[in-house]
């Protein structure tokens, strides 16, 4: 297997991640082959050289995942904006308008938006606020339906948002089907592209960028973590590290800022001196003598004969480890003030009476 996988030749690979489609392929490729599976051992023996060329892809030249740009909020509301009142031959703009709405308000893909059923969505009412709950059919992660899954949509007052509006416009008044008729996510983003062009932006925002949006405002907000995270439907944090690393990571709301901000409020900081021959100066360490304090043994003098000399010796014995521990810390201080040192004529006498000695 080792001489196998030398003598491949493989076209010019730029990303290393590839390597694991590639080994994957080769495994299959020979068990199907041979008609039988691979030993641990060969199957070691293409993940180790698998990981080898990755490695030799990756330090020859920077490579990043790629991923979706969030939209920024002014831009957001140009797209929309562009995409329902422009004259369009067609109703498949104002649909592309309104997925683009509820993708960065919910945070869900949008071929999660574009499936949904009017019959399967409901509309719940919590004191003055209105909530459209959106059940999903089809979905990434729940493909098998092992639990419930539904986008929940906050709808604002038909004052402060068109959306009602919106709603009723592409509904019509059907009762059932899909609620965005002869559309997919490839015509979705083929409108953005139109629209980009339209509005002269240099990128093309794609469908998951109104995803990114949703996480990165939300983060910038100070929502929890853990609800983006059920927003989103993720199983745990590690996407939400990948959108706060790729979106945010250079911003004062990303990670290094706020470590960086919480430890100037701490105090902590390291403070870099402005002229290189300034040394902050260290204060002098004193030893200091613990004194005992004998105030209430003094007061216990007052107690019967036979205690009152076992006080009075301790009250001596202490006195004199103070005056001890006093006289020894000035001694060794007078030893590390004064160094003796020998002269060079010195030296020289001891070196000679040494190589007799020899």
């Amino acid at each position: 297997m080792t001489y196998f996988l030398s003598t491949l030749i493989l076209p010019e690979i730029k990303r290393p991640d590839l390597f694991t489609t590639w080994s994957g392929s080769i495994k299959r490729a020979i068990e199907e082959e041979i008609n039988l599976p691979l030993t641990s051992h060969v199957s070691l023996c293409i993940k180790r050289w698998a990981s080898e060329q990755a490695r030799k892809v990756a330090s020859g030249k920077l490579y990043e995942p790629d991923q979706a740009v969030a939209i920024e909020p002014k831009n957001l509301q140009k797209l929309i904006t562009l995409l329902w009142f422009r004259k369009w031959k067609n109703l498949s703009f104002k649909q592309s308008a309104l997925a683009a709405y509820m993708c960065a308000h919910t945070g869900a893909r949008c071929n999660e938006i574009v499936n949904l059923h009017i019959e399967d969505i409901e509309w719940k009412q919590d004191a003055e606020y209105t909530f459209l709950r959106l059940p999903l059919r089809v979905s990434k992660s729940n493909t098998f339906k092992t639990r419930r899954e539904a986008l929940v949509l906050p709808v604002p007052p038909a004052s402060e948002s068109p959306f009602r509006h919106w709603f009723k416009v592409i509904v019509k008044e059907r009762k059932q089907g899909k609620m965005f008729l002869n559309t997919n996510t490839a015509k979705v983003r083929s409108h953005y592209k139109i629209a980009a062009k339209a509005l002269n932006w240099e990128v093309s925002p794609t469908c998951h960028s109104l995803r990114a949006h949703f996480c990165v405002q939300a983060l910038k907000a100070g929502a929890s973590e853990a609800d983006i995270i059920t927003c989103c439907r993720w199983k745990d944090g590690q996407m939400l590290n990948t959108y706060r690393l790729r979106q945010i990571e250079c911003t004062t709301a990303g990670p290094a800022f706020r470590v960086f901000q919480s430890k100037l409020n701490a105090g902590v900081n390291i403070q870099l001196a402005t002229n290189p021959n300034q040394i902050p100066e260290t204060p002098p360490t004193v030893s200091k003598i613990e004194v005992v304090d004998i105030s209430d043994e003094e007061e216990n003098l007052q107690a019967p004969p036979a205690k009152k000399q076992l006080v009075q010796s301790q009250i001596t014995f202490q006195k004199r480890l103070v005056s001890t521990a006093t006289q020894t810390d000035q001694v060794q201080f007078k030893e590390t003030a004064v160094v003796p040192t020998l002269s060079p004529k010195a030296y020289e006498e001891w070196d000679k009476f040494l190589k007799k000695r020899k």
